[in-house]
Formats: structure tokens, C-alpha cells, sequence
């Protein structure tokens, strides 16, 4: 943490850290929590933890006074639960109970071994002088500590994954998951494993699923899935030997074989291709094949490893979203894939294959929330220029740009400030760019024009975070706090009207929203939203440039308040112009990557 120096420079206010570090040495506990402690929680806590925020009625309520807020934070420091400091668990979300503001403080970060430190010296486990404590001893997970340890899961095939996979298996080209039950995932990742839970209905249809895909396996001849010389009890056997090991991602075992032979007796009585339908679709209901397992082996110290079957796994889903392919499978039967060399080529392997920069700009969209683009609901009145033939041209562009940064390895920072673009002249056109531009996407360089360029000035970006009749400074702040940003925010008590502000034609969109966030129940977290949305002023409800909001000049000023470089300090700047405002986020994030 450093100290912080205020400077002028032209239209700009900067807060800067200074070169002098702040003096620790035998500071006392009120000195210490004021130099170290009260700006961290100033940054990083106050929007929630005030009078005026949604955690107002909890026991640590911040204000502008130092000294009261060492009164708050001393009596807090002293509360254990159970075997742990709340002081420590709540701010770095590793509580029992979690908690509702994220994670504002990494516990691997500076600014938790200075609230550490203060906790160890309010509960005279630190002397005024000590630099540093430790307080894992506290934890009853003994020599463990704080260690983050691998989560043992079981991970459902989302629904992409789903059709991936019965595609590669068996050919088939139909897209059963297209009806599944939707899945509740945070952030719109369709592979949160957390999020892919297995309901009545999503049972129901992955049962009626699995009979039609059976179904037209048998019919395409078992023969094309299994070397069968005649078509009895001994091919459904050798079925499961070898197209088993395929659909399962690892052998199956006697005891496996055994019970799905039993279920093919059942029902070949009525003819084998009727028993091979009853046997195909138990596998494709089965746990085995509808979960991938990463519960590994125990290890002599109690550890668990991945088994190669299970890493051969996580590799093909990871890099290809579908089930692994014949050198995968025969590298995990013969255990090469313990060999982390082994697995460093098959990486290299996969990443070359075209399948890998497809899930790139899957998880691109998904992370941009850009797969709305197609259906996102605007005015025709206000905006009949927003034509199918521009929602898919803009689509192509995000994708192509994503591609590019995927394929030549760039850097977040560089997605944000890279301007080079590809358009088509309908793009071109809807844009009212100069730049000439093919029937075809093309690359083109935007060097010499100021009001596009860069991720964040993509028409897609700006088309799905905004309101069906105008522009959102709170969607698109909130776009840049919690996905480039990752400073997860709250979602607001449910008794507020979280509804935009009306419009009124006498009004900017700036104005309106400086009137909806003034309500004290709602600045608490809309100074973290709407200071960082209004740098996108200029760009329309449908991602055009606009040079006039309606009959109001537009106010694009924004401020990137309360983000905190955990090595360097503390950096507050309000800018004037957008690409400036983007090269100054584009910098916070460089930071953020080397740290």
C-alpha cells in the first residue's frame, strides 16, 4: 500500500501512488489500522457496509470517520466463529455462510496479510513491531491451514457438451439438448458445475432423448459401432467392450457388463435389435456417461489423482466441448497421461485443432453475454436500423475479433485497445464509417478514427447492454465491474424498485440515472456501476455513435473509482474521452494480469 498523491494533468484528476512506501515499523494499533486497514476497507467494503448501504443493519457499518470506523472494526476483530476470525473469512468469502459482497479481499493477496496482521495485534497475538502473523494455527484443518485444496466433482455434460458428444459417438447430427430444461448458470458459463443440477424434467427428457438416439443407432446396424459377426447375445457384448469404453470415457467393469447384459436378455425375447435399443439407452442414462468424473485416486498421503481415463476427460471437454477422441482414449489405457509431458503435448495438440478456437469464442460470448444478441428486444420505432442482416454482421464480428486474439495470443489489455476490427460494408455502413469494406468480413484498421475500436466499442458489446428504448450506463458499468474488472457486486435487497428511470425527453440519459442513483439505499453500489457506464455515452441503445443524446449534448466523462491494485496501491481517474477512458481500464487490467 503507498501513500497517495494528488496531481492535476489537463482535463484529467489523478489520485497516484507515490514512490515512498508507508512507515509499518512499530506503528500503533490506531496508526496502523488508519496507514493500512481503513483505505482498504474504504475501497473495497464501504458501498455495502455503510448507513446508507444494503448491509447497514450488520455489525460493521463504515463511515468517513477513521476513528470510529478502528472502534468497528477493533470490536470485530475479536469475534471467532467457531475456530476462525470473521474479520478474515468475510471479506475473502471463505465463511460457511459465504458472503453477499464476493470476495472483495484475495486471501493470498497484500491487503489480507495487513488485516491478518491487524486482527493477530487487537487479539495480542502480534507486537506493535511484528511485521506479520500467522493465524492459520486457529483453523481446526491443522497443518492444512488456508490451503486451497482440488475440489472432488462430478460434473454434468452441459447441454452443448451433450450433443457434442452423441455426435462424435454415433454420428448423428441431431441437436436433442436444443429442448432441454435451461440451466440456472452463473454468469451465463454453461459449464459452471455447480449450476448443471439434475431436475425432474431435465430426467425426463434426457430418458425420452436417450431412446430416440438408441433408437437410430440400431437402425443405422450395430455393425457400424461394433465388429459383430452375427447379430446375437455375443455382439451386444462385444458392444459394450469396446463402444462401452467410448460412451463411459473408460472401460466398463465385469460387474458393468454383467448388469447390462442381464437387461439385454430382458428385452431381446422381442428380437436383438430391441435388446440393443433397451441396452443403448440404459448407458446413455447411465451417471457414467451423462457426468465426467474428476473424484480421483486416494494417494498414499491421503491426496487424490486424477486417473488418466479421468484427464483425458477434462482435456478433450475443455479444449473441444465434446468426449475424447481415439488417441486421447488409447493414451489413458496405457497410463501415459500421468506423464505431465505427456499431457503438455496432448494440450499442444488440441489447441491446434479448429475446435479450440470455437470454444474460445464460445466462452467469449458467453463471458460477454454477446449470445443475446440475436433476440435482445428494441423499439423498431426508435431503432428500425437494427435489421437481422446487422445483428448477424455484428455477430461475426465479435467472433472473428475473439478468433484473432485467440489465435495470435493476445492479452486482455489487447482485446480492449486493438484496432483492428472486421467488417462488411452492411457493417461499415450501419457503423457510418468511411473505411472501405468488402461484401466479405475483411480485416480493417481503425487506427485514425476515434469512435470505434477496441472491444469495448464493439456495436455487439453495446447493443446487448442497453434497454430496449435507450442506452444503460447500469448495464454497461456493471458489464465492466464484475466481468473485466471481477469485482463481483451484490444484487440489491428485494425491496427496491431496481426498475430504470423513465424516460423524460427534458432529461439526458445521464441525467436521469444521476437522479436514480441519488436514492441512499441505492448509491452504495450504483457509484461502483453508473460512473463506469457513463463513459459509454456516446454509443446509442443499438451501438451506433451518437453525437447527441436526443436535443442533450452528451456528458461522456467517466470514473473508474474503487479498484485496488493489491501491489502498487490505489489509482482513482476520471476521464473525459472513451478511448481514453478504455486506455485507462485497459491499464488497470494489465496490472491486474501481472499481478
Amino acid at each position: 500500500m503507498m501513500w497517495l498523491l494528488l496531481a492535476c494533468s489537463g482535463d484529467k484528476i489523478v489520485i497516484e501512488p507515490s514512490t515512498e512506501p508507508i512507515p509499518t515499523d512499530c506503528l500503533t494499533d490506531e496508526e496502523y489500522y488508519s496507514a493500512l486497514v481503513d483505505p482498504v476497507f474504504q475501497q473495497n467494503c464501504v458501498a455495502c457496509h455503510s448507513s446508507a448501504g444494503i448491509a447497514s443493519t450488520t455489525r460493521m457499518v463504515l463511515s468517513d470517520d477513521v476513528e470510529v470506523n478502528f472502534t468497528v472494526v477493533s470490536a470485530l476483530a475479536e469475534v471467532m466463529d467457531g475456530d476462525q476470525y470473521l474479520l478474515l473469512t468475510k471479506p475473502t468469502n471463505t465463511h460457511s455462510n459465504g458472503h453477499s459482497g464476493g470476495q472483495p479481499i484475495a486471501p493470498d493477496s497484500e491487503e489480507y496479510d495487513q488485516l491478518e496482521l491487524f486482527v493477530g495485534r487487537i487479539n495480542e497475538l502480534a507486537d506493535d513491531c511484528d511485521t506479520d502473523v500467522d493465524l492459520s494455527s486457529t483453523s481446526s484443518e491443522g497443518d492444512c491451514g488456508t490451503e486451497i485444496l482440488p475440489q472432488r466433482i462430478l460434473r454434468r455434460l452441459s447441454h452443448i457438451e451433450y450433443d457434442n458428444t452423441i455426435q462424435d459417438l454415433f454420428g448423428l447430427s441431431d441437436t436433442w439438448a436444443t429442448g432441454f430444461a435451461a440451466d440456472n448458470v452463473s454468469h451465463g458459463y454453461d459449464n459452471n458445475a455447480h449450476a448443471l443440477q439434475m431436475s425432474p424434467l431435465l430426467l425426463d427428457q434426457y430418458s425420452n432423448a436417450a431412446d430416440d438416439i438408441a433408437a437410430s443407432v440400431v437402425a443405422q446396424g450395430i455393425q457400424n459401432h461394433a465388429s459383430c459377426t452375427s447379430l446375437n447375445r455375443a455382439c451386444a457384448e462385444t458392444f459394450l467392450q469396446t463402444k462401452g469404453t467410448e460412451i463411459f470415457r473408460r472401460p466398463l467393469t465385469e460387474q458393468d457388463v454383467e448388469g447390462y447384459l442381464e437387461l439385454y436378455d430382458l428385452a431381446a425375447d422381442d428380437g436383438f435389435d430391441v435388446g440393443m435399443t433397451w441396452l443403448i439407452s440404459s448407458l446413455l442414462q447411465s451417471p457414467h456417461f451423462l457426468y465426467r468424473s474428476e473424484l480421483g485416486v486416494r494417494q498414499d498421503d491421503d491426496s487424490f489423482a486424477l486417473t488418466s481415463w479421468e484427464i483425458s476427460t477434462e482435456l478433450s471437454y475443455l479444449f473441444w466441448q465434446t468426449t475424447p477422441d481415439s488417441e486421447l482414449l488409447d493414451l489413458a489405457a496405457s497410463d501415459v497421461l500421468q506423464d505431465p509431458q505427456a499431457v503438455a503435448e496432448q494440450v499442444d495438440r488440441l489447441l491446434q485443432d479448429e475446435r479450440s478456437a470455437n470454444v474460445m469464442v464460445e466462452m467469449g460470448q458467453q463471458w460477454l453475454g454477446l449470445k443475446g444478441l440475436g433476440f435482445v428486444a428494441r423499439d423498431t420505432e426508435l431503432y428500425p436500423e437494427l435489421t437481422t442482416e446487422v445483428r448477424t454482421a455484428m455477430a461475426v464480428e465479435s467472433n472473428m475479433v475473439l478468433a484473432t486474439a485467440f489465435d495470435q495470443n493476445e492479452t486482455l489489455s489487447d482485446l480492449l485497445l486493438n484496432q483492428t476490427t472486421y467488417l462488411d460494408q452492411t457493417l461499415a455502413t450501419y457503423y457510418d464509417l468511411t473505411v472501405t469494406a468488402s461484401s466479405n468480413f475483411e480485416p480493417v484498421d481503425l487506427s485514425d478514427e476515434t469512435r470505434f475500436g477496441g472491444l469495448l466499442g464493439q456495436g455487439a458489446l453495446m447493443t446487448v447492454h442497453a434497454l430496449p428504448t435507450s442506452s444503460s450506463p447500469i448495464h454497461r458499468g456493471l458489464l465492466v465491474r464484475e466481468r473485466f474488472l471481477c469485482q463481483e457486486l451484490p444484487p440489491p435487497p428485494a425491496n427496491l424498485d431496481t426498475s430504470p428511470p423513465s424516460v423524460d425527453p427534458t432529461l439526458s440519459t445521464r441525467e436521469r440515472y444521476a437522479q436514480h442513483s441519488s436514492d441512499p439505499a441505492c448509491s452504495g453500489c450504483h457509484e461502483l456501476i453508473d460512473p463506469l457506464g457513463f463513459g459509454f455515452e456516446h454509443y446509442d441503445g443499438i451501438g451506433r455513435w451518437r453525437a447527441m443524446d436526443g436535443p442533450h449534448d452528451i456528458d461522456a466523462s467517466g470514473e473508474i473509482l474503487n479498484t485496488l491494485n493489491r501491489k502498487k496501491g490505489v489509482t482513482i481517474v476520471l476521464v473525459e474521452q472513451n478511448m481514453e477512458f478504455i486506455t485507462e481500464l485497459s491499464h488497470r487490467i494489465k496490472i491486474m494480469e501481472k499481478g
